[in-house]
């Protein structure tokens, strides 16, 4: 597992801070940190097996501006990110936890959302994709109980980096939308 020293070598540079929530194969985040020299990146994931393999592709690729760990999101970035430091937060594809009695698990819930809030600088976004509607109706749900967030276009310019869910969608023509909020105070 990743040395918490690189943490906080990343938490103490300059350059901008991206956090992906929930990396899974971690394609996304590996690949935004190779084509974005100039910004760190962390990840948070629960599956140990996951974050191991990212590990190992972080140390093939000799990559200096990532740092992932196995963790929950919500207390890592409470417990060790500090207050308005992060530019963006990355959440693809989240686990949509579909029985109602398992909601408590989704990862934006109303609390959750606050931690994320603090972490992040003003003007800092949280970029959501996902291909379930009612995740969508969810996540706007949540942040419509906050008036220091405002609703974003999402930017759809891409970089040609995608999530390996977000590869599937596209092959198999699923809907995915895209949503954004922006933290305004």
């Amino acid at each position: 597992m990743m040395n918490e020293d690189k943490l906080k070598e990343i938490l103490l540079d300059t350059k901008p801070l991206d956090i992906e929530i929930g990396f899974g194969k971690g394609n996304f985040v590996l690949q935004k940190s190779i084509m974005y020299k100039d910004t760190n990146f962390i990840g948070f994931e629960v599956k140990k097996g996951l974050v191991i393999e990212v590990e190992n592709k972080i140390a093939k690729n000799q990559l200096e501006n990532i740092y992932v760990e196995c963790s929950y999101a919500n207390i890592s970035v409470e417990s060790k990110i500090p207050e308005n430091s992060v530019r963006n937060f990355f959440v693809n594809f989240p686990d949509p936890w579909w029985k109602k009695r398992h909601f408590k698990r989704r990862i934006l819930k109303e609390e959750y959302i606050k931690i994320f809030h603090k972490a992040l600088k003003i003007g800092g976004i949280i970029q959501i994709r996902t291909d379930v509607q009612d995740y969508v109706d969810f996540v706007e749900e949540n942040f419509s109980k906050f008036d220091s967030f405002k609703k974003i276009e999402p930017d759809l310019s891409t970089d040609g980096i995608r999530s390996n869910r977000e590869m599937l969608c596209l092959r198999e023509e699923l809907p995915i939308y895209y949503i954004s909020y922006e933290k305004i105070k």
